[in-house]
């Protein structure tokens, strides 16, 4: 069995079909082992992003995929998020700037209730 070491270069898709290749494997025994559809494995290795589900999903599926492989899968969740990256920087960045946008306004309308409370009770305790 080849080392997968010398896919070290190469995209999560083309990563894992190399390692799946060099193992010998269908994508048929792939999806009977890992319950995970046909479909998906090939748009994983196909790097299409775009017919992918959400990222819970996908990194899920990358784990699966990467141990019947026997290889690393958070080393192909990096690879998987690295060529998300790459290819979808505004989306990537704009989403971060949304979550952490999200988190501050939560911050600020608990302050804001905390305050509110405290003018309440030195207003009632007139």
């Amino acid at each position: 069995m080849p080392d997968s070491t010398m896919h070290k270069d190469l995209s999560f898709g083309r990563y894992l079909k190399a390692c799946r290749e060099d193992r010998g494997m269908s994508l048929e025994q792939i999806e009977k082992t890992t319950k995970i559809q046909q479909q998906i494995l090939l748009a994983i290795e196909r790097e299409e992003i775009d017919a992918l589900p959400e990222d819970v999903f996908v990194k899920g599926f990358l784990r699966t995929y990467a141990s019947v492989l026997g290889v690393n899968g958070a080393d192909v969740v990096r690879r998987y998020m690295e060529y998300k990256r790459k290819i979808f920087p505004k989306k990537i960045e704009i989403a971060e700037s949304v979550h952490n946008f999200s988190y501050n306004r939560n911050l600020v309308m608990i302050l804001v209730g905390f305050v509110g409370m405290v003018l309440l009770v030195l207003f009632l305790k007139r």
